[in-house]
């Protein structure tokens, strides 16, 4: 017998290209939808599907299913239900969907054959209902993982920003007493000072107790802690960290004794790693010492073939370690290493961040501690020396102390290009700015630039195509002038493409001063490379996070709180007009006028740290061309409602920096 007359012929379809919100009710409602597309069957789509709520296209998240011709036997059809785990079965012939066939319908047809059938299909219905409650339970605990890795990627979120804001009211306590301590401490009575320095001390002990958060907030990310070595003095180092422990050591009626080999000289090293490590072995010995005595020193061991073996030693004479916080050392960290091992505080995960810190830069960390016989703390690690005169370098080049380079800066949108211009002129340099390609070609032809800095993608003339007609300049002083590019692509074969057209350098978005200073000095030492910004692991994660205050705080460390905010003033009117190119784009049917738009959007808010912005943009740049222009239409929607809440996360952003 053939399926014909079980076919069931009203059955729910959705189009291929509906988003996944927009079936997700019918789809509850009637646990199955059929897929087509252009008229055609395309698929089948059930409830377990939806894996991943990102996907904008019910095509993206459907699996192949089978299906049967309308003549196929009854036996046949219960055959690939049961080898698929369905339910329903859809009925195609000529790819045109006739309708569908269900389990319930084959179960009244074969039990009507006998007993036996009925039995068969009675296991077959258990196992079918079995599977379908066991998927439903995964979907059900996957939505419960993914609102748990959502709701703690907010609070980490939030952490830093209370954190980062907290910070910046005691520090700016502590530079501004200490500044006016300094110019009017000779009119001041001693009343006066103390008061000033009791003001000092109390901000000190603030800031103190929210590095204490940062720490554990550092644990909870130690696995993703880079070591970035960079010249630096061991004797500097230990001067500072002396200088600023010296008031908490008198506090409890310590002196601390400070000494440094005078034969050693500038290493590469991570110096930030390396004062935290000390910082923490400063701390713990203070903690268990009073009316003593604690040591820092640095010793020289071995020196040769460029390389320098150096022992630091961090030494008291209190009372000792309790047993149960040194036994955090010989275990990995993770975060459910206790706090509080000892009772009068959780020193032993200061020990074991900074056993796992020493262990990242390539050395290992001892601990010798009595009861009474005080603690000695020791570590080794080999370094590169610095040679004499690189080693006579400031580690980051003043703005005063800069030789300034001509450069020409190609960018076709405004805000990038602004921010670009108060880098560079930041650090001295003579920039000329234009938005299009033809006018850089105009000014190359008139000057002669140290250095020229290009957007990849512009209106009129492609990046790689600026690169190719600058190599081929007759003149060949302007034909080798250094080309560095800017790009919000890191594909590798992206970077490489751009390298073998000509350019000196790739340097991904968004841009930092730091990176630049450094990006510009290798280019200066004759280096062809692609400075591809290492990004966290977990990074898919992050396209749904509407604003990365991290980005932001970089930006204002880099140029200042009044360029910050003069960027971020301006991007209301920008993001306004590129949404207008946008949508003017969508409306009259200029796909790549639109893909333009998109693009140039997603370069503004790269600089602004608005994740989901950006993402959207590039979906926008990439789909413009392809999608239909209603899906175009939905995602111009997402987009929208995208920027207005970037929007005012950022004016929340810009308040609390006030």
């Amino acid at each position: 017998m053939t399926i014909e007359p079980l076919i069931r012929r009203d059955c729910p379809t959705v189009d291929a290209f509906a988003g996944v919100e927009a079936v997700e009710t019918d789809l509850l409602r009637h646990g199955f939808l059929v897929v087509v597309r252009d008229g055609a069957f395309h698929g089948l789509l059930v409830a377990d599907d939806i894996l991943d709520r990102n996907h904008n296209l019910v095509i993206d998240c459907m699996r192949p299913k089978p299906f049967v011709e309308p003549d196929a036997t009854v036996r046949h059809a219960f055959e690939l239900l049961k080898q698929h785990g369905l339910t329903i079965l859809p009925v195609v012939r000529h790819d045109v969907l006739l309708g569908v066939i269900t389990q319930m319908a084959l179960i009244e047809h074969l039990a009507t054959t006998g007993e036996a059938f009925e039995r068969q299909i009675a296991d077959q219905l258990r196992e079918l209902l079995a599977l379908n409650e066991q998927l439903r339970r995964e979907i059900q605990e996957r939505k419960a993982a993914e609102a748990r890795a959502q709701a703690a990627k907010q609070a980490h979120a939030t952490f830093l920003d209370d954190v980062s804001h907290e910070i910046r009211t005691p520090l700016h306590i502590v530079i501004g007493l200490s500044q006016l301590l300094e110019e009017r401490a000779a009119g001041m009575t001693p009343d006066q000072v103390t008061e000033q320095l009791h003001k000092i001390q109390a901000a000190g002990h603030h800031l103190l107790a929210l590095i204490g958060q940062m720490l554990d907030l550092s644990l909870a990310r130690i696995d993703q802690v880079r070591i970035q070595p960079e010249p630096c003095s061991p004797d500097r180092i230990l001067a500072t960290l002396t200088a600023i422990f010296q008031y908490e050591a008198r506090r409890k009626g310590n002196r601390i004794d400070c000494t440094c080999d005078e034969r050693i000289g500038m290493v590469l090293a991570d110096s930030l790693r390396l004062r935290q490590v000390l910082l923490n072995l400063l701390t713990t010995a203070n903690h268990f010492t009073e009316d003593g005595e604690i040591s820092l020193d640095a010793r020289l061991e071995r020196s040769r073939d460029g390389m320098a073996r150096i022992a630091f030693h961090v030494e008291d004479t209190g009372v000792g370690i309790p047993a149960a916080a040194l036994a955090t050392l010989s275990a990995p960290f993770d975060q459910e290493t206790p706090i509080g091992l000892d009772p009068r505080g959780g020193i032993g995960l200061g020990l074991a961040f900074s056993r796992t810190l020493v262990e990242r830069m390539g050395g290992r960390l001892q601990v010798e501690s009595h009861p009474n016989e005080g603690s000695r703390f020791r570590f080794t690690l080999e370094l590169a020396t610095v040679p004499g005169e690189e080693a006579r370098q400031p580690r980051e080049p003043t703005p005063s102390g800069q030789t300034g380079t001509f450069i020409l800066l190609i960018e076709d949108d405004a805000m990038s290009r602004s921010m670009l211009e108060q880098m560079l002129t930041l650090d001295g340099h003579r920039v000329v700015s234009v938005e299009y390609a033809d006018d850089a070609f105009a000014a190359l032809a008139q000057e002669r630039f140290d250095l020229i800095l290009t957007d990849l993608r512009m209106p009129d003339i492609d990046g790689m195509e600026v690169i190719r007609q600058v190599r081929a300049m007759e003149d060949p002083q302007r034909a080798t002038t250094p080309i560095l590019v800017l790009t919000a692509d890191a594909a590798p074969q992206r970077l490489a493409a751009v390298l073998n057209a000509g350019a000196n350098a790739v340097m991904t978005k968004p841009m930092e001063l730091k990176r630049l200073r450094q990006v510009m000095k290798r280019i200066r030492a004759g280096e062809t490379f692609a400075d591809d910004r290492e990004r966290p692991q977990n990074q898919a994660s992050h396209t749904g996070q509407l604003l990365d205050t991290a980005v932001l705080t970089r930006a204002l460390h880099s140029l200042g709180r009044e360029r910050v905010e003069r960027i971020c003033r301006q991007f209301p009117a920008s993001s306004a007009r590129m949404l207008t190119f946008m949508q003017q784009g969508l409306e009259g049917e200029d796909r790549e006028a639109m893909a333009l738009a998109a693009h140039r959007f997603a370069g503004s808010a790269t600089h602004l740290g608005m994740n989901l912005v950006v993402a959207l943009a590039r979906e926008i740049e990439e789909q413009a061309r392809l999608l239909p222009l209603e899906a175009v239409t939905r995602l111009m929607r997402q987009f929208r409602q995208a920027v207005a809440d970037s929007q005012r996360q950022l004016d929340g952003w810009l308040a609390s920096i006030q």
